[in-house]
């Protein structure tokens, strides 16, 4: 029985892990608060996905994700909620760095 080598697909950059945070039925704030809480523990380049229903959030969330040195990706909007993809592009700066950015805009 020949064995072939196996063959090798090489991808130069992995795809992004995602991970999922739903705020729904969460005021702006707490959706907010929530998301500065899962994006503190995300590492570089890891993708969150939220989804919410506060429609200010589309307006309260990127200057948190700014604050945590993030990019918004993507913004979906039907049936009432809302869908944000949300890469983290480096580590953020520690909260005492951050200039006021990243707090909630409601508190």
């Amino acid at each position: 029985m020949d064995q072939q080598p196996p063959s090798h697909t090489t991808n130069p950059q992995p795809p992004a892990e995602r991970h999922r945070l739903d705020t729904r039925g969460a005021g702006a704030t707490w959706g907010i608060l929530k998301v500065a809480n899962a994006l503190a523990g995300l590492g570089p380049e890891r993708v969150l996905e939220v989804i919410g229903s506060d429609p200010r959030l589309l307006s309260d969330l990127p200057p948190v994700l700014a604050g945590h040195g993030c990019r918004l990706l993507q913004v979906e909007e039907g049936e009432g909620q809302y869908r944000f993809l949300v890469q983290r592009l480096r580590e953020a700066p520690p909260a005492n760095q951050r200039g006021g950015r990243g707090r909630c805009p409601h508190s």
